[in-house]
């Protein structure tokens, strides 16, 4: 990865080298969204100061990339304190959003704790420990996907799955099915431009709700 930045530093083209940038550099949205307004001499000299900044970061940074963070690795990796530099933290493939970060944060933390209890399983003896440490790793898991399906949301429609109630709570399964059918004609029909097209995202989320809801009805 540095043999790669040193050679985008050296042959600099913005556009490739915004796009190296968005690509690796965790956070700094703010500077992201200005160098994403387009190539003027400002931007030009920002962003070859951004790039060299992580070039001289990389040493440190270059032990593995993209790992399961520690808890105290964060949206604050872009506030420095007191008279310490902001740290870069860079990855395989940056969150596009501060929203998708917050989400990567959170199921990294809860797989690393699923994780710390697998490694426990062989050294627990006492069978009911045993059996609720696996139930424990399940439950972890189960939280970690959802996560996940929120963050592919995130990352497929560019913001998090909202929707309206319209009275889920008070559905029965064969209800939610009825209420999916009808929500993904509203989706075919708003994607041949027959309604709305802004409100796909929404109907989606509440796809992704209802689905939900079903899968964790008794059997």
């Amino acid at each position: 990865m540095k043999t790669e930045l040193q050679s985008i530093i050296k042959d600099f083209n913005y556009e490739k080298a915004l796009k190296w940038y968005l690509q690796h550099v965790q956070g700094k949205f703010f500077i992201k969204e200005m160098l994403q307004k387009g190539e003027d001499p400002f931007n030009v000299l920002k962003l070859k100061k951004e790039l060299n900044l992580v070039l001289d970061s990389l040493p440190d940074l270059i032990q593995k990339l993209n790992p399961i963070p520690d808890q105290d690795q964060s949206l604050d990796d872009e506030v420095p304190k007191g008279n310490l530099k902001p740290k870069i933290k860079v990855v395989d493939f940056a969150a596009k959003s501060r929203d998708e970060l917050i989400v990567d944060d959170e199921w990294k933390t809860l797989y690393k704790e699923a994780a710390y209890y697998h490694t426990q399983l062989d050294h627990i003896t006492d069978p009911i420990e045993r059996r609720d440490a696996a139930f424990k790793i399940l439950d972890l898991m189960d939280e970690v996907e959802k996560l996940w399906a929120k963050r592919d949301f995130i990352q497929q429609y560019g913001q998090l799955p909202t929707f309206e109630d319209h009275g889920i709570e008070s559905l029965d399964p064969r209800q939610m099915s009825k209420r999916i059918s009808t929500v993904r004609t509203y989706i075919s029909k708003a994607r041949k431009g027959k309604l709305n097209a802004e409100k796909i995202p929404t109907w989606e989320a509440e796809i992704q709700e209802l689905e939900r809801r079903l899968q964790s009805e008794p059997i």
